[in-house]
């Protein structure tokens, strides 16, 4: 039994772990951020905080059809049969064009959930970063300011989360297993990159532990109490209000969410009185973000589906460069099952590297098979392991955005790790009491010493490398590249594109944070172009400019390169090839390709070409522009 001097210093060990890593790595690893989700979030927070509302700079083709027909404008349409549609609503006392109904420069965000960019906007407002002519980069340094607010706000929530762990934790274990599952946390690789991410994640995973500790207050009343209701009630309303959290912090969080409504429906009598509280509530909380999108699109979810249900069609940023739905390619019923039952099983190839690698976590499973002394710890696990299920079934639907090799908005391993650490290293220490009291000590010293050196061993071989190219850069920083370019892209698009004109690129999301300018993502044909541009138009914008970065050739040979960009493959290749020429005659393949010969005239001209990164990074002005600082 632990004495009160042990639980002292495993907290204070804890605290002094979690606070002296994360500040290495906020202060000596961080290169900006590496995720568009979180910039395509905090582009969108720094328009909440100017009054702007829930409104995006982000364009996606899909979405500007979909919102403009909903206002009754078609951009597939002539500007001659567009101008006698306005003429017979003229007619009628209406205008075809109104800006209140639809407007491409004011286009509401329909593709995340709310609450975190509205946490980030408060804290932009706060910081001044809704003035951007505050934060504008001199080329004093490399890294935005702005990405470490950013990162620091995911920070702020990783150390909530952790010690919201331990105290969890040590409630239905000890402080012996509290200790090791947040140090755990705390020596892994993946966790700390989530920690400086700037994704919500760290976010949903502070909530999520405390709707875990509230689920697991009920159970504990509900065999103390022998379930009544005025004891149960209040815990499973405060429960249901923390995963509730969870879903408005990420759509994906509705996949445990459902979890944990079985669970209470079924453990709790009378069987399903107790689930209508969390329906209830997620009801509640549903109805602004339901009502904007539904507002905007016709559709409760908007373009959230895209980023959800990939699972089905395909990826998601090929879906949402499409003109309309019915061009997405679904294929046949029979495969859309095949392919989700392999996206199921294909969580299992990923679960070590999704957990963390935290090896214990993987014991998890089996320790739903061993019974612990503590009866409402052996109803809980029950609740995580559904939770989990489902969890599974929405990330197979969500494929695509949870890999090795990128972080992901919709990585639900993280909420369960804490937990699976804890109930596989509980089992293995028992065993070990239970077989050899005498070695005890030791076994149990052992075990948890070589599962906290397996999980940080990335950490520790590349810490010393880490602090020392930190401190030798920490006065410029190392920016993300490639693809990403902060310094480029907020000082020349910022001050070549004006206001009223939109930036067509492979990297929307960085070029509206960076640049703070309208971007469009590029469709696949140039006809698709022309109906968006003449959308465009119809409210006095244009393109006025294409951004090419290493991101959309990046990993991919050129036959990748044409199925997914079509007929701007050409635009996408010519920096490699210039790259691959450069001391031979210059290949300029947008000037060969018969695709995007409207275009040239345009943005093919050599006096068009802006190398902002050499032929990395290539802005392609149109030339018809003139040159407007703003």
């Amino acid at each position: 039994m632990n004495t009160s001097k042990s639980k002292i210093f495993s907290f204070i060990l804890v605290v002094v772990l979690l606070l002296s890593i994360t500040c290495v790595q906020f202060f000596f690893n961080f290169r900006g951020l590496k995720s568009e989700v979180a910039m395509d979030q905090a582009q969108i927070a720094r328009n909440i905080a100017r009054g702007e509302g829930n409104t995006t700079h982000v364009l996606r083709p899909i979405q500007l059809m979909t919102d403009s027909n909903r206002a009754g404008i078609n951009p597939s349409l002539s500007l001659e049969e567009l101008q006698e549609r306005a003429t017979i609503k003229a007619a009628q006392g209406d205008q075809l064009i109104d800006p209140e109904k639809f407007s491409p420069f004011k286009l509401t965000n329909t593709r995340y959930a709310p609450l975190y960019p509205l946490v980030e906007a408060g804290i932009f407002r706060l910081a001044g970063i809704h003035r951007f002519d505050l934060w504008k980069m001199d080329g004093s340094n490399m890294i935005y300011l702005p990405d470490r607010i950013v990162a620091a706000i995911s920070c702020l929530f990783f150390i909530g989360a952790v010690l919201s762990a331990y105290f969890v934790l040590y409630k239905i274990f000890d402080s012996t297993i509290a200790c090791f599952s947040c140090s755990s946390l705390i020596l892994s690789d993946m966790f700390l990159q989530y920690a400086t991410s700037g994704l919500p994640c760290m976010m949903m995973l502070f909530f999520f532990i405390w709707g875990i500790y509230f689920l697991y207050l009920a159970l504990q009343k509900n065999d103390v109490e022998l379930g009544q209701p005025k004891h149960i009630l209040l815990p499973i309303i405060l429960s249901s209000i923390c995963f509730t959290t969870v879903c408005l912090s990420g759509w994906i969080g509705l996949w445990p969410m459902v979890g944990f409504i079985l669970f209470v429906a079924l453990k709790f009598r009378p069987n399903g009185l107790y689930a209508i509280p969390p329906l209830v509530i997620l009801g509640l909380a549903l109805l602004i973000p339901v009502y904007m999108n539904r507002a905007a699109s016709g559709s409760i979810a908007g373009t959230a589906f895209y980023s959800i249900c990939t699972g089905f069609i395909g990826t998601e940023d090929t879906a949402m460069r499409e003109l309309f739905f019915g061009e997405v390619s679904l294929g046949s019923k029979q495969d859309l099952i095949i392919n989700i039952i392999k996206n199921i099983l294909a969580q299992g190839d990923l679960l070590y590297e999704n957990l963390g690698n935290l090896p214990l976590a993987l014991i998890f499973i089996i320790s739903t098979l061993h019974r612990f002394k503590n009866p409402s710890a052996n109803y809980i696990k029950w609740a995580i392991f559904g939770m989990w299920v489902f969890s599974l079934i929405g990330m197979a639907l969500y494929v695509g955005q949870s890999t090795k090799d990128s972080l992901s908005a919709g990585q639900l391993m993280l909420l369960f790790a804490p937990f699976f650490t804890a109930f596989g290293a509980a089992m293995t220490l028992n065993i070990i009491a239970r077989h050899s009291k005498e070695l005890t000590p030791i076994l149990r010293a052992s075990v948890m010493m070589i599962a906290l050196l397996v999980t940080s061993l990335p950490l520790i071989l590349t810490l010393p490398h880490i602090v020392k190219v930190g401190i030798l850069t920490s006065h410029r920083g190392i920016p993300a590249w490639p693809p990403y370019y902060p310094l480029g892209i907020n000082q020349e698009i910022h001050s070549q594109i004006p206001a009223n004109e939109v930036v067509m690129t492979d990297q929307p999301a960085a070029v509206s944070w960076y640049a703070d300018r309208k971007t469009l993502a590029m469709p696949k044909l140039v006809s698709h172009f022309g109906v968006l541009e003449r959308l465009l138009n119809i409210y006095d914008g244009k393109v006025g400019g294409i951004l090419i970065s290493p991101k959309s050739r990046e990993k991919r040979n050129p036959s990748d390169v044409s199925r997914t960009y079509g007929d701007f493959a050409p635009l996408v290749l010519e920096g490699e090839f210039l790259l691959q020429t450069k001391d031979k005659q210059p290949i300029y393949l947008m000037e060969h390709s018969r695709a995007l010969a409207p275009l040239l005239p345009r943005f093919g001209t050599p006096e068009s070409r802006q190398f902002i990164m050499g032929a990395n990074l290539i802005l392609y002005k149109d030339a018809s522009s003139s040159i407007s600082n703003n």
